[in-house]
């Protein structure tokens, strides 16, 4: 209501005064004075016309309002304390003390430290370089969050989001998350979480994020020279589920390869079937950092390695030199002595894996069914050698038995 009084009365002695305010920028109309003295302090409140900028109309002029307990009133906008500001014309209103602008109301956009908000709310900080002595963060906080501390804990438990230079290596501008470390009690948040880059990387655990999402552990990969790290880059979990207590976690960590693997590796772990806590135990799955993918093992000898049963309707296998050159005419068909003898010698086929080699190495699917075609078509030349042997013993005993009838009649 008092804000709402001194409008009007504002703008009644403001046409009368109209005359009086100077067209040159920074021209002033005193309209109000009042003082008084406290003890050894004047308190003082000033309204005036103060011209913005050179002209004769409302567009360049503003209504100065200002207050202080001192002798500190020579020009409004400049030496003023804690003065407001509005202008009749265009309804902006603005905050400040001395020569800053602290808040500024404007065509319906609120800014903060600016002049000139361009947003329904803009922050501005209005500390001086971003990049104090090249660090990463910014000197002064844009936006700052906190709570007070836990009961019986002295921590206030605070969060800062700052805009600020890339660092003397990064070009570009850069904005931080950060959080209080575990140690610090002070309402300055000192532990950089989060870091988005100008280029569009954002970093989780590390301030120079080299992808669109680049996560890292803070704390050593290898702790001991296990294969898995102490902590996951990335935990999932739920709800255990209704009647149980499962929490049903996962977690996929990125650490060392261990003590007998070179390399980094990826481990895929979920909750083992006693755990029902939310820190998963069970290894499901592996990625080493020569390709390798092992499902049930730790350690894959090839592209994939399973350690278990694998159910599908249809496995195909690429293949190379298909066995069919044993029917080709320059092909040494082994004879069935030596076949005989590479059995006695050996206890198996020629060309075959042993039984040994089978239990230590497994068996390669394609190259087995090579090994069994090359088999199967050679024992089909076989036979049709002996198919045509028993041909031509047939047509000898037909010729036998004819002769033996002739000789028999006489």
């Amino acid at each position: 209501m008092k804000k709402a009084l001194l409008t009007v009365l504002v703008s009644l002695t403001a046409i009368l005064a109209k005359a009086q305010l100077g067209a040159n920028q920074g021209d002033v109309y005193e309209i109000s004075n009042n003082s008084g003295n406290i003890i050894s302090n004047t308190v003082m409140h000033k309204i005036w016309l103060y011209r913005n900028s050179a002209g004769s109309d409302w567009y360049s002029a503003s209504v100065h309002d200002g207050i202080a307990v001192d002798l500190s009133f020579l020009e409004p906008g400049i030496s003023t304390r804690a003065w407001w500001e509005r202008n009749p014309r265009t309804g902006e209103q603005r905050w400040g003390n001395s020569g800053q602008t602290w808040l500024t109301l404007s065509d319906a956009k609120l800014g903060i430290g600016t002049n000139v908000p361009t947003a329904p709310l803009q922050i501005m900080s209005l500390g001086g370089d971003s990049r104090p002595g090249g660090v990463n963060a910014a000197s002064a906080s844009t936006l700052k969050l906190s709570r007070a501390g836990t009961p019986f804990h002295a921590f206030p438990e605070s969060a800062e989001f700052r805009i600020g230079h890339g660092s003397p290596t990064l070009s570009g501008s850069q904005l931080d998350l950060y959080l209080n470390g575990a140690a610090n009690n002070t309402d300055m948040p000192d532990q950089q979480v989060m870091t988005w880059l100008y280029n569009g990387h954002v970093g989780i655990g590390r301030t120079d994020p080299g992808a669109n999402l680049h996560i890292q552990n803070l704390v050593g990969s290898r702790p001991g020279g296990v294969n898995a790290p102490t902590i996951p880059v990335l935990r999932m979990g739920r709800a255990g589920t209704q009647s149980y207590s499962y929490s049903e976690s996962a977690e996929f960590r990125i650490g060392h390869g261990g003590s007998n693997v070179w390399g980094s590796q990826l481990d895929l772990y979920i909750n083992g079937g006693a755990n029902q806590t939310e820190t998963p135990d069970q290894q499901v799955m592996t990625w080493q950092y020569n390709g390798n993918v092992g499902i049930g093992t730790a350690t894959p000898a090839e592209r994939l390695s399973v350690n278990g049963n694998i159910r599908s309707k249809e496995i195909k296998v690429d293949s190379e030199n298909w066995p069919d050159y044993v029917f080709l005419p320059d092909y040494q068909l082994p004879s069935l002595t030596q076949i005989e003898q590479q059995i006695k010698l050996k206890g198996h086929l020629p060309d075959m894996p042993s039984a040994k080699e089978v239990e230590l190495n497994g068996i390669a699917l394609g190259e087995m069914n090579k090994l069994l075609l090359k088999k199967v078509e050679e024992l089909t030349l076989h036979l049709i050698e002996k198919e045509k042997q028993l041909e031509n013993q047939n047509e000898r005993l037909v010729e036998i038995e004819r002769k033996f009838e002739k000789f028999s009649k006489k």
